[in-house]
């Protein structure tokens, strides 16, 4: 092999790996984002509850419990966004 031809080849090596490993940690980054896109919502969903729950004199129920119980909710398919009739 000429010393051009095995350039080329390393140079080729070198490109692909480096667009192989930008590809999957684009993927990676791009799916945490998804997933805190999931917590965001659901943060906001039990902020939304807890607003509404005020309005309605039931304010002395934790955050966190209303955050865990919207997401139990939501995974059982229970949930009732504010405003929705029951």
């Amino acid at each position: 092999m000429s010393q051009r031809s095995k350039l080329v080849l390393a140079a080729s090596i070198v490109f692909a790996t480096t667009t192989a490993t930008l590809v999957h940690l684009q993927q990676r980054w791009e799916r945490q984002r998804m997933y805190s896109g999931v917590d965001r919502d659901l943060a906001r969903l039990a902020s939304k509850r807890a607003s509404t729950e005020c309005t309605t004199g039931l304010c002395n129920v934790p955050f966190d419990q209303l955050e865990e119980k919207t997401r139990n909710e939501l995974a059982a398919g229970t949930y009732k966004f504010p405003g929705q009739q029951q």
